[in-house]
C-alpha cells in the first residue's frame, strides 16, 4: 500500500489484510516507511520500489519481452527452469461455505466431551468446532468422496508449498477437478435456492435450533460445561450473522465460482532467487514425495502420478534399489531432467477406469 500526499509518501508491505481478523486477531508482519517526496513530487524509497513493481506487473509488453529473453537464455533445461515452468495447486476446502462455527471457548474445545467420537450428529463432518449447514437444512447432495483425490494423485507431487505440476498439464487438471465438483456445485445451487431474502428467517431459526441442540448434547456428556452455554439471544445472533454473510457470499459470482472447483492454481515463485533455505526446503519436499511414491511402487507394483511414471522412466530403476537419502534421487533427477521433461510433456492419458483400484 502506498499513500501519497503533496510532499510525503507512507508505504507498507506485508501480510496484513483489511479484515477484522487481520486487524484484531491474527499475528501479522509488515514493514512501513515514511519518505519525503523528491523535488518534482515523485516518490522515492520503498514507495518507489512498490510502484515500480506494480508498473512492471501491469506492463504486459515489458513482461513478455523479459520472459522471452529469459527463456532464450536457457540453452539447457535445468532444475530451476523445470520447477519455475510449473505451477502450484491448492485444494479449496469444500466446507468453507457450509461450515457454521459454534464459537466454543477454549475450555469446551479442550474438554473430554469433544474428544468423544460422536458428541452430536451435527459435529461430524466439517470441523471439530463447527456444524455442517447441509445437515441442518437436509441438503440432499452427493458426497465428493474419494473421486476428488484423483486429480492430485494423478498429476501432482506434494511439496512444502503445495501441489506442484507441470504447466503443460493445467488444462487437464482443471478438467479433472471440475469433473470432481458435481456434489459441491449441487450443494451451492441448493443453498442458493434455500437461503433467499424471503426465507432467511426460517434458515436462521433452523440453524439456531441446531446450535442449541449441539450445546445440549455437549452438556449431556459433561455437565460442568453448562457454565459456557451462551444465551438463546447470543446463539440467535450468531445464526443471523452466518445467514447474512452466506447470502452475501452466494451473491458474489467470483466467490461461488472459486468455491465450486476443488482446486485453484498459482504461479511458482522463484525461490532460487531468494533464500537458499527456501529452495532447499521445496526441493527436499518434492524429492521426498517422489521417493515415498517410488517406495510404494516396489510394494504395490503400480504408480499413481503421471509425473512419477515419467520420472521413473527418466531416472531408471536403479534408484529404487538404493536405500539412500533424497539427495541421491535429486542427483539422478537432475542428470536425467531433459528426458523427464520430454516424457512429462509427451505423456498420454492412461485408462482412468483403473485409477482408483487401491486408493485408500
Amino acid at each position: 500500500m502506498v499513500i501519497k500526499t503533496a510532499d510525503q509518501t507512507w508505504s507498507s508491505v506485508g501480510s496484513l489484510n483489511f479484515t477484522s481478523k487481520g486487524h484484531a486477531e491474527n499475528e501479522e508482519l509488515f514493514a512501513y516507511e515514511i519518505d519525503e517526496c523528491l523535488a518534482d513530487g515523485k516518490p522515492r524509497g520503498l514507495a518507489k520500489e512498490l510502484l515500480d513493481y506494480v508498473d512492471y506487473l501491469t506492463d504486459e509488453g515489458k513482461c513478455e519481452k523479459l520472459l522471452k529473453a529469459e527463456v532464450k537464455a536457457r540453452r539447457a533445461y535445468d532444475l530451476r527452469s523445470y520447477f519455475l515452468d510449473g505451477e502450484l495447486w491448492y485444494e479449496m476446502p469444500e466446507n468453507s461455505l457450509f461450515a457454521v462455527a459454534m464459537g466454543f471457548p477454549s475450555a469446551v474445545k479442550n474438554s473430554s466431551a469433544l474428544k468423544i467420537a460422536v458428541v452430536s450428529s451435527l459435529l461430524r463432518s466439517v470441523a471439530p468446532n463447527a456444524i455442517d449447514i447441509r445437515d441442518v437444512l437436509h441438503l440432499n447432495v452427493a458426497e465428493e468422496g474419494r473421486k476428488k483425490l484423483r486429480w492430485k494423485r494423478k498429476y501432482c507431487v506434494q511439496t512444502c508449498l503445495g501441489l506442484w505440476a507441470p504447466k503443460s498439464w493445467h488444462e487437464k487438471i482443471e478438467i479433472a477437478t471440475q469433473s470432481s465438483s458435481g456434489g459441491r456445485n449441487s450443494a451451492i445451487d441448493e443453498l442458493k435456492r434455500i437461503i433467499s431474502a424471503e426465507n432467511s428467517h426460517a434458515v436462521t431459526d433452523a440453524l439456531s435450533n441446531a446450535m442449541s441442540g449441539v450445546w445440549r448434547d455437549i452438556v449431556a456428556k459433561d455437565s460442568t460445561l453448562e457454565q459456557y452455554v451462551p444465551t438463546n439471544a447470543a446463539i440467535l445472533e450468531r445464526a443471523e450473522k452466518w445467514t447474512r454473510r452466506t447470502m452475501n457470499r452466494l451473491a458474489d459470482k467470483d466467490y461461488t465460482s472459486r468455491l465450486s472447483n476443488v482446486a485453484i492454481d498459482t504461479v511458482m515463485p522463484d525461490l532460487w532467487a531468494g533464500s537458499p533455505s527456501d529452495q532447499d526446503d521445496f526441493e527436499e519436499s518434492y524429492f521426498r514425495s517422489l521417493q515415498y511414491e517410488f517406495d510404494r511402487i516396489q510394494t504395490v507394483n503400480r504408480h499413481r502420478s503421471l509425473q512419477q511414471q515419467a520420472c521413473l522412466a527418466g531416472i531408471g530403476p536403479n534408484t529404487l534399489n538404493e536405500d539412500d537419502e533424497w539427495t541421491k534421487l535429486r542427483a539422478e533427477f537432475v542428470k536425467s531432467i531433459d528426458g523427464i521433461v520430454r516424457a512429462v510433456n509427451e505423456e498420454t492419458d492412461d485408462n482412468d477406469d483403473n485409477e482408483d483400484e487401491d486408493y485408500d
